[in-house]
């Protein structure tokens, strides 16, 4: 059987599994729960990050959502002012169309008279 010390100082053997098995039992415990406890902390502190970096792109979209109302509302206005617009030039070039169809017809009228 081959003692630990063999173990340790075989060829290719790593020298942090050497120093770990070196440790205690209880500095073992002390220093994965150390190393935990940093693993930990440093989630946390990306999760806060990554959160804090969320929250803000939600208020970028929360904002863009308002411009983006905003505009469909002002496009509507304009689309009505534009209909009322349209509505308005065909009223306009209905008159136009009769007073000049009157025109031609009292001019019409006009011209048979002064050739009888």
């Amino acid at each position: 059987m081959t003692s630990p010390n063999e173990l340790n100082n075989a060829p290719g053997a790593n020298p942090g599994e050497t120093e770990i098995c070196d440790l205690s039992d209880r500095e073992f415990k002390t220093i994965l729960f150390r190393k935990l406890k940093e693993i930990q902390d440093n989630t946390e502190k990306e999760f806060r990050i990554l959160s804090d970096k969320f929250n803000k792109e939600i208020e970028i979209i929360k904002k863009n959502q308002a411009q983006i109302l905003e505009l469909k509302n002002a496009i509507g206005m304009l689309k009505n002012a534009l209909d009322s617009l349209i509505a308005e030039l065909i009223n306009e070039k209905k008159e136009l169309v009769s007073l000049k169809t009157g025109y031609l017809k009292i001019h019409s009228q006009r011209r048979q008279k002064k050739k009888e």
